[in-house]
């Protein structure tokens, strides 16, 4: 996939203080692989590879931050509301309020890449041709 790079250093976490909180929830012993994903101009965005899935977990960026910005809690409930009957968003996986495994509420979800957009679109009905 192109669109990860190696984490920047600005951005590195503690992988094993996060998999230590995550690893109940997904039942893996070992470490991921973390990946960066590079688009995106706001919340940081990461692949999480294990041995046999990837998830992604999302945080907002490090520093100063308005109070309603990059609400991490909001983004999970939300989504986790609209998957069960939207089939292009992700399964949340869990929620993070802990800022001492991060210092940020984080959220992991499914990786989703057996759904885009292109392929789920073209299950949809072919489009009308105006004459």
């Amino acid at each position: 996939m192109s669109d990860v790079t190696a984490v920047r250093d600005e951005d590195r976490f503690d992988v094993a203080a996060m998999h230590a909180w995550l690893q109940p929830f997904i039942n893996i012993d070992v470490l991921p692989e973390v990946l960066q994903f590079r688009s995106g101009a706001s919340n940081l965005t990461y692949l999480l590879k294990y041995p046999d899935r990837e998830l992604v977990l999302r945080r907002p960026p490090v520093g100063t931050k308005a109070v309603s910005a990059h609400d991490m809690k909001r983004e999970y409930l939300i989504q986790s509301r609209l998957a069960p009957v939207y089939s292009l968003v992700p399964g949340m996986i869990a929620l993070c309020e802990d800022h001492s495994v991060m210092g940020s509420d984080f959220y992991v979800w499914k990786e989703l890449w057996e759904r885009s957009f292109v392929e789920t679109s073209h299950k949809r009905s072919p489009p009308v041709t105006l004459k």
